[in-house]
């Protein structure tokens, strides 16, 4: 038995996924897209495969997600399906139902977040809505687990009862059914649903009947024929339904507390003028405690716990008299170089803390709302803010979700965008040079590199739009929860999840450029051990280090770091701290007494060329996938670089001239 579970973006579907598959879940890409999707048993209950679909508004879709969750319920008709719809306002929600109930698939309706509802003050007769639909109705509340059994049971027990079909009761619709009737069956596709399709102009599922030219002529004269516009009378048509469905069921809400907290809260966070300085205050306030209070807190206990670990392996090598180079390997290339990593742990933990409070909070959902008219002027929506905010955690998240976007051409700008992002792998590295050489403006300075990469993107896409890549942004259509307080347990989830990724990556790709970088900067061709001025590394840095001269860095170490970040970007500070023989938390020290970065404006020129060169391999490798042609991604790559060196020029000549 396969189940769908269908619904609006941000309704549940994935918290109600978790709950009905726990661990049994695997992660895959649909067939012949690279669109991902889940499916998972059931519990308890292996034969039963749950699919959760991507979110979408309507059968008849806007974006390239939402067809993908329509064609599945085409092409692989499930033997249910569970809509999760917010019983918060059934009316916008049961619009999807009436399509779903076309599909002629067994339907099982989960009202979730039912607690909120009927703290709002909303009733309920739920064996009333079941009669009218001909479907189970079940209560939920995902997030708690209230409802999730009986859900089960229902699935169980026994499957779920054929729906009833809302057609408007027209003959214009009976005489497109006619003629539509003997395709449906050949081309085995539900035919109330077809009937909807070309009323609505869906060409892409009527191309698919085996009708003869006349027969299409005939339906395409019939619907211009038509007396009303056949798309505004269908979607009139529904709404009444759902009218008719709603009276007696449900009550309206009251003028909840939590309604008029949102309301009251909207009216500030979202004002015209004042939304967009508030967000910039919750930003610099969000920096300054990561990384001037409970970051810098936590990095300072972990560094001493590392400084000592460090000591006791080097003395226990020492002690068992193991062989110089093998000590040095493990204390000053594996030990030095992800260790100079893992310090900035508890600093990325605190950082994404804050963000998944914004999150869950239902604030960074108003900030993409707010800033949808200034991005339509660069040429974006408030969508491509999605990626966005992804692209602070990590590159290639935020690339695939660029699918989401309306248009081709809005996605092709998103993917130009998002490595100018600031990463969380880049955090340690601006991190450390701002501790280095700013230490009293370090938040002030990280917040303004954060902007800086935002604004270079976001201007670097308004050139592209106008010139290369003409056009109209797409519409944007999002949803506005009501303000919650964040769940503990996702929060932390997502915070295990950050750090679980970031360990991971230290001991693995981290681990194996660690070892690289020691061996180059420790042996020349002949493999002889060799001051690391003539080593392999050195040679073959020294040639990339001549481009970065008139930005004011004409240290090799600097530029062999920068091509080692093209592996990852936390690699930038295992290589530094490997190549200066730094220990845990000396890095800044010696970069600042070293002379490697001589002042205030070779500083900030690597700082701005680190943030928006090249991003990592994997995130090229993401970007040239969904760009689809090679030379398409090379040229954007070339440009990037390009920006970048000029950017970083251009900040050390004006920088120049007030120090």
């Amino acid at each position: 038995m396969t189940v769908a579970l269908v619904g609006f973006p941000n309704c549940g579907k994935s918290t109600l996924f978790n709950r009905l598959t726990g661990a049994h879940q695997h992660i895959g890409n649909f067939p012949g897209v690279t669109v991902e999707q889940k499916r998972g048993g059931l519990r308890g209950h292996p034969e039963v495969e749950i699919v959760d679909l991507p979110g979408l508004y309507s059968l008849f879709p806007y974006s390239a997600e939402e067809a993908l969750a329509r064609d599945f319920l085409l092409e692989n008709p499930p033997d249910a399906i569970i809509q999760i719809a917010d019983a918060s306002s059934p009316e916008r929600h049961l619009y999807l139902t009436l399509q779903l109930l076309e599909l002629g698939i067994p339907l099982v309706l989960a009202l979730n977040l039912m607690d909120e509802a009927q703290a709002s003050g909303r009733t309920y007769d739920l064996r009333l809505l079941e009669e009218r639909l001909s479907v189970p109705v079940l209560p939920l509340c995902a997030s708690r687990g209230e409802g999730v059994t009986a859900l089960k049971d229902a699935l169980l027990s026994s499957r779920p009862s054929s729906p009833r079909v809302f057609l408007p009761d027209d003959p214009f619709y009976g005489e497109i059914g006619t003629l539509l009737s003997r395709g449906a069956e050949k081309a085995n596709l539900p035919f109330p649903y077809l009937v909807s399709c070309a009323v609505m102009g869906e060409e892409s599922v009527l191309r698919r009947l085996p009708l003869q030219m006349e027969e299409r002529t005939r339906l395409t004269s019939l619907i211009k024929s038509w007396k009303k516009d056949p798309v505004a009378a269908m979607i009139q048509a529904r709404y009444d339904a759902v009218d008719a469905l709603c009276k007696g069921v449900t009550s309206p809400p009251d003028d909840s507390p939590q309604q008029t907290r949102t309301q009251r809260a909207d009216r500030l966070l979202t004002h015209r003028f004042l939304s967009v300085p508030l967000f910039f205050a919750v930003l610099f306030a969000v920096f300054f405690l990561t990384f001037r209070v409970f970051g810098a807190f936590l990095q300072d206990v972990l560094e001493l716990l590392l400084s000592a670990a460090s000591d006791w392996v080097r003395q226990t090598l020492e002690g068992f008299g193991v062989s110089e180079v093998l000590t040095l390997l493990l204390t000053d290339g594996i030990l030095a170089g992800v260790g100079g990593v893992l310090l900035f742990l508890p600093t990325i933990l605190v950082l994404f803390f804050f963000l998944s409070l914004l999150e869950d909070s239902g604030y960074l959902a108003r900030v993409a709302f707010v800033l949808d008219r200034p991005m339509r002027r660069l040429g974006l929506s408030g969508r491509a803010l999605v990626p966005v905010l992804l692209g602070f955690g990590c590159s290639v998240p935020a690339i695939l979700a660029t699918r989401t976007l309306s248009s081709r051409r809005e996605k092709t700008l998103a993917l130009l965008l998002l490595p100018f992002i600031a990463c969380s792998a880049k955090i340690p590295l601006l991190t450390l040079i701002c501790a280095a050489f700013f230490p009293k403006e370090a938040p002030f300075l990280l917040l303004a590199l954060y902007l800086f990469g935002v604004l270079a993107g976001l201007f670097s896409t308004a050139f592209l739009s106008g010139r290369v890549l003409p056009g109209e942004s797409g519409a944007f259509l999002l949803e506005l929860p009501p303000y919650r307080l964040p769940s503990p347990a996702t929060v932390f989830l997502h915070m295990w999840e950050k750090a679980k990724e970031f360990v991971k990556k230290a001991f693995t790709v981290l681990l194996l450029a660690t070892i690289a970088i020691w061996f180059l900067r420790s042996f020349d061709l002949s493999f002889h051990l060799v001051p690391q001025e003539e080593s392999l590394l050195a040679d073959c840095a020294k040639g990339f280090a001549v481009l970065l001269m008139p930005l004011g860095i004409e240290d090799w170490r600097l530029a062999a770091a920068l091509l080692s970040g093209l592996s990852a970007k936390e690699a930038v500070v295992s290589t530094l701290s490997v190549l200066f023989g730094a220990g845990e938390g000396d890095l800044a020290r010696i970069l600042r007494t070293s002379g490697a970065l001589p002042g205030v404006p070779a500083s900030l020129a690597f700082l701005v060329f680190f943030l928006l060169y090249l991003p990592c391999f994997a995130a090229m490798s993401a970007i040239s996938r969904e760009l689809g042609k090679r030379r398409y991604a090379l040229a954007a790559f070339a440009y990037q670089t390009v920006v970048a060196w000029l950017l970083a020029f251009l900040v050390y000549r004006v920088s120049m001239l007030f120090v």
